[in-house]
């Protein structure tokens, strides 16, 4: 993964969560502007050290159940072991087809998602990170898999976060991985809890993109199978079985017209070398163009995971 993608992670969420939810740029981003990097290299020098080997303040964590709709959510909650409660805190949304420790970080005994709690965990800000319903140890079927169901997942973490007596109710952010990014940003959209929005290579034209991950004949057909799973598989070939749901809700949701909804700090970073969620930099500047308040699109030279398998830097 390329080295600075956790530096401007917690770049964002630390200046928007830790100072009372305040902008991290004084003024918008233009859509189409190029972002100089100078400031942000200067912080991810101070900080790779902290995240590259874990210190003494790494956060503990608990494995934590919710419930939605009737099944249970089983989460990770890691909380800071400095600083005093109430912390900032926020919510991590894994992929399609993921779990809530996403993918191996090459070359370390990490995912991405543990080093990015333990990372804010160091740096005084609590993370949950859950496995959707369908998912890793959650209660549900892979088939039932729907945008619907994983919104309400997410809801309902948002709840649970804000019942915690650690955690301040009202410094609370968000940041989805690829479909987790669609679903992040549907869910601040309709929950003004959330104060800060960070998405990685989120989805932003699900039929676009679902024609392109399943092919354009299994998108047919699966909004003709009367409820029925049907097998499909993706174009890294990975066999799926999958409901009408799922297919029906590609086209119920916008996650550019969500964001429109939403006027708290945004920060969207995508891989110019994407060829999941692509063409890139322009899906990622979609969400710019519907978005209204502080924002920043950044752009780096790597794949749909930031090159996660590949490289072991942070």
């Amino acid at each position: 993964m390329r080295p600075f993608i956790f530096a401007l992670s917690l770049l964002l969420l630390s200046g928007a969560l830790v100072a009372g939810c305040r902008p991290v740029v004084a003024e918008p981003t233009l859509p189409h502007a190029q972002i100089d990097l100078t400031p942000i290299a200067a912080i991810h020098q101070e900080i790779l050290p902290e995240v590259a080997a874990p210190s003494l303040a790494a956060p503990t964590e608990q494995v934590v159940t919710l419930e939605s709709e009737g099944q249970i959510v089983v989460g990770t909650l890691a909380l800071p072991a400095m600083g005093e409660a109430p912390y900032p805190a926020v919510l991590l949304l894994h992929g399609f087809t993921n779990t809530r420790d996403e993918l191996p970080v090459a070359g370390t005994n990490e995912k991405m998602y543990t080093r990015l709690a333990r990372v804010l965990g160091e740096h005084g800000i609590a993370s949950l990170r859950i496995d959707f319903r369908g998912s890793g140890e959650s209660d549900g079927e892979w088939a039932d898999t729907t945008f619907t169901g994983q919104i309400s997942d997410t809801l309902k973490a948002i709840d649970y976060l804000a019942s915690r007596p650690e955690i301040a109710a009202d410094r609370m952010g968000v940041l989805g991985f690829s479909q987790g990014g669609l679903v992040a940003a549907e869910a601040a959209a309709i929950d003004d809890r959330l104060q800060t929005v960070l998405l990685w290579s989120p989805v932003a034209n699900p039929p676009d993109t679902y024609k392109w991950i399943l092919s354009p004949e299994s998108v047919a057909a699966g909004l003709q199978s009367g409820g029925k799973a049907i097998a499909v598989k993706t174009n890294w070939g990975a066999p799926l079985e999958l409901k009408t749901g799922f297919f029906t809700d590609l086209f119920r949701f916008d996650p550019t017209a969500a964001i429109a909804e939403v006027k708290d700090p945004l920060m969207v970073i995508v891989g110019t070398r994407d060829a999941t969620v692509t063409p890139q930099p322009y899906y990622g500047e979609l969400f710019l163009t519907y978005h209204d308040g502080p924002e920043q699109l950044v752009t780096v030279d790597s794949d749909h995971v930031f090159n996660v398998v590949t490289d072991p830097w942070p």
